[in-house]
């Protein structure tokens, strides 16, 4: 098969849509870069459509520097990058999960996903920034495809023991609750809407000597401690 060296290519042209949330939708796939989140996505037994790389690799298809560039969402990409399948969400069940309630940021998405596979812990969503953006996965190095991610629509969807609303200031030291644990994050900006954290079984404040911590930060010593 011959390399492609043009970014207007139909294939790169169509792969590059996916970086936009309407198309991921509508096409049911994503793109994930990097051997390391790639090689996440294979080992979990993600459909894997098609591989563009650099050099000669088996199966994958050879490109230029100027066709990685269309691709990638970096500024300096190195592949490979993979269009890939976008996984069903699976139902919420009763495990330990991080609760994603409208965190705006890719980048923060990625980070606790990446934390909750490290952790054991479930992923479920409630608006915010899209879980499976190019940018969230590489945020993640590809943990999406290696955890339990699910979707609600409210607090009681949650099919857990206790639910712990993460808030700035007012709530208890971080300390054991029964389990299963959903842990509720909110967004960077606004925090957790006071209905979901009234409804919540626990409410939760880190103590610190700084004003407040970064939300992927403070998700992460949640879910750490909240395992002790």
């Amino acid at each position: 098969m011959s390399a492609i060296t043009s970014p207007r290519n139909p294939r790169v042209v169509e792969a590059a849509k996916l970086h936009e949330a309407k198309h991921r939708r509508r096409q049911g796939r994503t793109l994930v870069e990097g051997p390391g989140a790639l090689e996440v996505a294979m080992e979990s037994g993600a459909d894997v459509i098609e591989v563009f790389s650099l050099g000669e690799a088996p199966g994958a298809t050879q490109v230029d520097r100027s066709v990685l560039a269309r691709l990638s969402g970096t500024e300096t990409p190195r592949g490979p990058i993979a269009i890939v399948a976008i996984p069903t969400d699976d139902d919420p069940r009763p495990a330990d999960s991080v609760v994603l309630w409208e965190i705006s940021d890719p980048g923060n998405v990625g980070a606790l996903i990446r934390t909750a596979a490290f952790l054991g812990f479930d992923v479920v969503a409630h608006g915010g920034a899209d879980i499976w953006s190019p940018k969230a996965i590489r945020s993640a190095a590809g943990a999406q495809f290696a955890v339990h991610v699910s979707r609600v629509d409210s607090i009681e969807d949650l099919p857990a023991e206790s639910t712990v609303a993460a808030v700035v200031d007012g709530g208890s030291a971080p300390g054991p609750v029964p389990r299963p644990v959903a842990i509720l994050l909110g967004n960077e900006a606004a925090g957790l809407p006071e209905a979901v954290a009234t409804a919540a079984t626990h409410r939760v404040t880190i103590p610190g000597q700084f004003e407040s911590l970064n939300v992927a930060v403070a998700g992460s010593l949640l879910m750490d401690r909240l395992l002790r």
